[in-house]
């Protein structure tokens, strides 16, 4: 998706632009189209105008899309510049910052568990750890994307947080400086017995083929006669990284996977490339489960 700037009274100059540039979508005439158009554009002119305080008009737009976003499946979202940007950095499986997982507890950003020879490991932060104060700035209330903003910069940089921990009385203070943080998508494969290995996939990014070729390839040394993959609670990630994870898998020129637009209409269409590496002729089964999503099921409904 692309980054969102058009705010304001452009949002609706756009939209109007973009349906008489491209058409409406089937089973839908101009004319009713128009007309939806039409009661935002009062309604929200309405509001600026005749409300008794002034508005944010940003915000009534803002609010608009999300609401509208909304009303569509779990996987759909607006990404913000910072936030589309923070995707792309995820992507990479490179980034500056401390190298702890975190979620919220108890309206606090809270440490899930740090991550092995990083900086906030090497300083004794712990899982459970509450963090309620970023350089001055109480927490509480925060989503964890605000954390993460605050928490990540440049190697070299410094952060202060203020932790709260089980057993100590007072906020524990730490000055942390900011490293490189590798995520590793790949994070352990091993055999379960003589004969089956095991590998782990929890995310999908730039290195995530690398990685399981290293894996694969130690598994296959070591002899195996079969294999689990597992995806469960595996979100997804970037598309191409799926198709290089699938290409283990299948042989050039299998189809992958394709869209279709909603009209019946075909639209993309992925196949398996030669020169990759083919796992060798033994089952391969893959784990996935609710959690498991959009790269996720592109590889499970491939393999």
């Amino acid at each position: 998706m692309k980054k969102r700037l058009i705010t304001g009274a452009l949002f609706v100059a756009a939209l109007l632009a973009a349906g008489m540039a491209f058409g409406y979508p089937r089973g839908r005439g101009n004319n009713e189209a128009y007309q939806d158009l039409e009661r935002f554009t009062l309604a929200y002119q309405r509001i600026l105008t005749a409300y008794v305080e002034d508005v944010d008009s940003d915000l009534l737009i803002d609010k608009a899309i999300e609401a509208m976003v909304e009303e569509l499946d779990a996987f759909s979202a607006v990404l913000e510049e910072d936030r589309y940007d923070d995707l792309m950095t995820r992507s990479k499986q490179e980034f500056g910052g401390l190298g702890i997982v975190i979620g919220l507890r108890d309206d606090f950003p809270t440490v899930i568990s740090p991550i092995e020879d990083t900086p906030a490991a090497r300083l004794g932060i712990r899982g459970g750890d509450r963090i309620e104060e970023i350089e001055g700035e109480n927490t509480k209330g925060w989503k964890i994307q605000d954390a993460v903003d605050k928490l990540r910069g440049k190697k070299g940089s410094d952060v202060t947080i203020g932790i709260r921990r089980f057993g100590e009385d007072k906020l524990v203070p730490y000055t942390i400086t900011r490293d490189i943080i590798t995520v590793t998508s790949v994070p352990y494969s091993f055999k379960l017995d003589e004969s089956v290995g095991y590998v782990r996939i929890s995310s999908f990014g730039e290195k995530t083929a690398d990685e399981l070729n290293d894996a694969v390839n130690q598994l296959e040394e070591g002899g195996i006669e079969g294999l689990i993959v597992d995806l469960r609670n595996n979100p997804g990630g970037l598309l191409d990284a799926a198709r290089e994870v699938s290409e283990f898998f299948l042989e050039s020129g299998q189809l992958i996977v394709s869209t279709r637009h909603r009209d019946g209409v075909l639209g993309q269409e992925l196949y398996a490339r030669g020169g990759k590496h083919v796992v060798g002729d033994y089952p391969v089964v893959v784990l996935i489960n609710e959690g498991s999503a959009s790269a996720s099921e592109i590889v499970a409904d491939g393999v």
